[in-house]
């Protein structure tokens, strides 16, 4: 039997015709999406005291990390998670890198709109503000120089997921930079506030 195929591009894509195959076509009625959160230390407080890694959630975070690690193995994990979760339809992905470089402003901000512009043009791309910090408890880090970086990344054209704002004056931290359990919940719950 000859089964007529068409090439999408010159890498090998086959496009299967509507209708050859009909046990392979997607009758869901609902759309699946995935939430893809790529962050550091903060990240992986979230995922680890906040019980939220549900079967679309995942998380690529490190503790230290930054710009660097984003662009040497994040964008490649963020790849690896889309290709192999062929089932969902829709990627949501939150960015929240920048505690521990906030002077790398400038190059996340041009990462950012070229993954906006070419890689994730199909995705929804939301970036959560750097949250603050205790300045009595943290002397590494100062608020206004985080205000300055979160108005960097205000300015791209991607969704801004404001927690600054709503942590500032009610922030739980131990050590001054990394929150208790409460304080991780209450920026996942404001984060799938905005994501849904």
């Amino acid at each position: 039997m000859l089964i007529q195929m068409a090439f999408a591009s010159f890498v090998g894509d086959i496009v299967i015709p509507d209708g050859l195959f009909p046990e392979q076509r997607d009758t869901r009625k609902e759309k699946i999406e995935g939430i893809i959160i790529v962050g550091d230390s903060r990240t992986v407080g979230m995922s680890e005291y906040y019980d939220i890694q549900g079967d679309n959630v995942f998380y690529i975070a490190g503790v230290g990390k930054g710009y660097k690690w984003f662009v040497d193995e994040a964008l490649n994990e963020v790849a690896d998670i889309k290709s192999t979760y062929i089932e969902y339809d829709k990627w949501n992905i939150v960015c929240n890198l920048g505690i521990n470089d906030l002077a790398n402003a400038y190059k996340y901000s041009n990462l950012y709109q070229n993954l906006l512009e070419n890689e994730w043009k199909c995705d929804k791309v939301y970036f959560m503000s750097v949250n603050p910090v205790n300045e009595d408890r943290c002397k590494t880090v100062s608020n206004k120089n985080i205000c300055r970086f979160n108005q960097k990344m205000s300015d791209i054209d991607m969704e801004y997921i404001n927690t600054y704002d709503m942590l500032v004056d009610k922030i739980e931290s131990l050590d001054g930079l990394h929150y208790t359990k409460g304080t991780y919940e209450d920026i996942y719950e404001y984060m799938m506030e905005i994501i849904e």
